[in-house]
């Protein structure tokens, strides 16, 4: 079965774009649990050959957070530099705390 990530999201016309070539237009819009989504969906499933491989129903749906282009943003810079989280993990400081007196405090205090 396809994912969402084998559609491709065309921002200017607010389209995805299916693997069989076809738009995916935007329909609606709602809100879950305060988070605005928009909808997205072609009717002409029905007669594809890809069917099988994309949805059960008579047409394709996607859901999209309406400020998705953040996260889509954040993974093309992680996928730039995928040691990125690594360099991250070893410079920000450990939320917690040693213990007072603990072996830990005392490496610390000398870095």
């Amino acid at each position: 079965m396809y994912v969402k990530a084998d559609f491709v999201y065309d921002a200017k016309r607010d389209v995805y774009a299916c693997p069989a070539d076809e738009d995916l237009t935007h329909r609606n819009m709602t809100e879950e649990r305060c988070i605005p989504i928009r909808r997205n969906w072609l009717n002409g499933c029905k007669g594809c050959p890809l069917r099988s491989n994309c949805t059960t129903g008579n047409e394709c749906r996607i859901s999209r957070w309406e400020r998705e282009d953040l996260v889509d943003d954040m993974d093309s810079r992680l996928g730039r530099d995928p040691d990125f989280m690594t360099l991250r993990r070893c410079i920000v400081e450990h939320p917690c705390p040693a213990p007072p007196g603990s072996p830990d405090t005392a490496q610390r205090q000398h870095l």
